[in-house]
């Protein structure tokens, strides 16, 4: 067919590293309308996601899109650290 839809994340781990940089593209070149190369970038993941994945993100954002830096940090602390408490339970 015309249309042919593909998941690239599946359980939260990148299946398809193609797709994934596709999907990346889209928010830096389309809503964002800045170059990636340009700043830093923060990628967020869930909890329990395995380093291996964390490296293949890490490989995307540097050989990809040549971001000069970059951090990987887990959904549920940014939400502590938004309401403004250091230690808690998410």
């Amino acid at each position: 067919g015309i249309l042919t839809l593909k998941n690239p994340i599946a359980h939260g781990i990148i299946t398809n590293r193609d797709d994934k940089e596709k999907i990346w593209h889209h928010p830096f070149y389309t809503e964002l309308r800045v170059a990636p190369e340009e700043p830093p970038v923060l990628l967020t993941e869930a909890a329990l996601t395995p380093t291996a994945n964390r490296e293949e993100m890490a490989q995307i954002m540097f050989a990809a899109f040549t971001t000069p830096a970059m951090d990987v940090a887990i959904q549920a602390e940014l939400s502590l650290d938004a309401s403004g408490r250091t230690p808690g339970i998410v």
